[in-house]
């Protein structure tokens, strides 16, 4: 089994209209260098990639699986993933205020794994730089 170069790195999005998201990005390449070309089924939980909480503010280092709701190709060698907490857990993902997520990527024979840390994006106060939200009334 030949090992894989794998990290990554996640943020907490004010998400497209269900209200925030959770985005990772994973770059892969082989020992050799080679970047590895990420491919996804139909059904993305057969994919390559496995994203689970490996720490949060919630539970501490405890493990929870998370589901990999949509892909986004990027050159070769990355890919952005977008990631929920199971629908049983009771909470969103945010809600769980996660500092740590683990990846593992297996790719054939060849495996890696990584501890992707929080980003800390940016105050996002508006789409729009000049004007600020207001809570509706």
């Amino acid at each position: 089994m030949a090992e894989l170069d794998v990290s990554g790195s996640f943020l907490i999005t004010i998400g497209r209209g269900d209200g925030p998201e959770t985005w990772v990005i994973v770059s892969t390449n082989d020992e050799n260098g080679k970047p590895m070309l990420f491919k996804f089924p139909k059904h993305l939980e057969e994919g390559p990639v496995r994203i689970f909480v490996a720490l949060s503010a919630m539970f501490g280092a405890y493990e929870i699986p998370l589901t990999i709701k949509e892909w986004q190709p990027m050159e070769a060698g990355f890919c952005g993933l977008r990631v929920a907490a199971p629908s049983d857990l009771g909470v969103k993902l945010h809600q769980l205020r996660p500092s740590s997520l683990g990846i593992v990527i297996t790719a054939g024979k060849n495996r890696g794994q990584a501890l992707a840390c929080d980003c800390g994006g940016a105050d996002v106060t508006s789409w729009f730089p000049d004007q600020t939200l207001k809570p509706p009334a």
